[in-house]
């Protein structure tokens, strides 16, 4: 793929594809709480964070954990940073996924309280055995 044309792409389709999510829930940008979107690199969540009006401190960054992990990014996420959140109550929420194939999707919702997982490591060696033995 070509980085630049990705990088184009998603600066032109995902901000619309976001505010359409949040226009829907006839919210604004600062009724939500966390924003999680995919964890594609650093310097491209900043700057759509930027075009958009995302306040940083409700913009999710866990690349520094896991890097670009591709269509997981949004459930580590989830799972690395928002877990304990999720048990105090109601959140508002935007989850926006894109990139792969020139695809897009966003969704805005309410929820919670929830119990979320933590995020499971499973070793470079695993053949599924281990965890589904008696």
């Amino acid at each position: 793929m070509d980085g630049t044309q990705v990088f184009a792409f998603t600066l032109r389709e995902v901000p619309k594809n976001i505010n359409a999510a949040i226009e829907g829930m006839d919210w604004t940008i600062d009724d939500i709480d966390h924003y999680v979107l995919h964890q594609a690199n650093a310097m491209m969540l900043n700057h759509l964070a930027k075009k958009i009006g995302i306040p940083k401190n409700r913009l999710l960054l866990g690349l520094s954990n896991v890097g670009n992990t591709s269509s997981a990014t949004i459930a580590l996420c989830i799972t690395d940073m928002l877990a304990d959140k999720m048990l105090n109550g109601s959140q508002k929420l935007l989850f926006s996924g894109f990139g792969v194939g020139w695809s897009w999707g966003s969704i805005a919702l309410e929820t919670g309280p929830w119990q979320v997982s933590k995020t499971l490591i499973v070793p470079a060696d695993y053949r599924g055995a281990a965890l589904f033995s008696s």
